[in-house]
């Protein structure tokens, strides 16, 4: 099994929804009702919250600036993993990759992962409506200044601040390797 591909992050987000619904994935295009909607009592798992969000990186010193540099995350741990453990977790042989935890300023975990045994290469850019990696939400307190930061700074972006009914502000923008950032300044 290959997970080096960036749908697996987008499957996985998808799973744990589903766990937080009640929905179970039989299939990846069907999903059925849990057993305990159709009257069994069987035990579920207890989900306690998400421990971090991990992105597959080309360049790992490039997307650690990003966050770091530019962003303000913090560097909590940067280490290399190689060996039959982390081989037969990923479900690969002979892994060595690049390990990088970035944490934000709410505690947020950000995990980059960069594979240096097997190789991976480069998926395809999805688009917004695509199943696959969507985002992630990076919380802020002013929507406005924060776009006008990472754009002078030459950050690609979507479209400026956008205002919600419920007066939420946000806007999209992408880090160096393309994947999709929602930054969000509550009402």
């Amino acid at each position: 099994m290959n997970i080096l591909k960036k749908g697996c992050l987008g499957a996985g987000i998808i799973l744990l929804s589903a766990l937080l619904t009640n929905v179970v994935l039989a299939k990846p295009d069907v999903a059925v009702k849990h057993a305990t909607q159709v009257g069994q009592k069987k035990p579920r798992p207890t989900v306690l919250g998400v421990s971090h969000v991990a992105i597959t990186v080309r360049n790992m010193d490039n997307e650690v600036s990003f966050y770091r540099d530019l962003l303000g995350f913090k560097v909590k741990s940067d280490d290399l993993r190689e060996g039959l453990a982390i081989s037969k977790g990923v479900g690969e042989h002979h892994v060595k990759l690049r390990n990088v935890k970035l944490q934000a300023k709410n505690g947020m975990v950000l995990e980059l992962i960069q594979y240096i045994k097997p190789r991976g290469k480069p998926a395809h850019p999805n688009a917004i409506a695509d199943f696959d990696y969507n985002h992630m939400g990076l919380q802020v307190a002013d929507a406005g200044k924060v776009y006008q930061q990472l754009t002078a700074l030459g950050v690609q972006t979507v479209s400026p601040p956008v205002k919600t009914p419920g007066g939420k502000k946000f806007f999209y923008a992408y880090d160096p390797e393309q994947n999709r950032i929602e930054f969000f300044q509550m009402a």
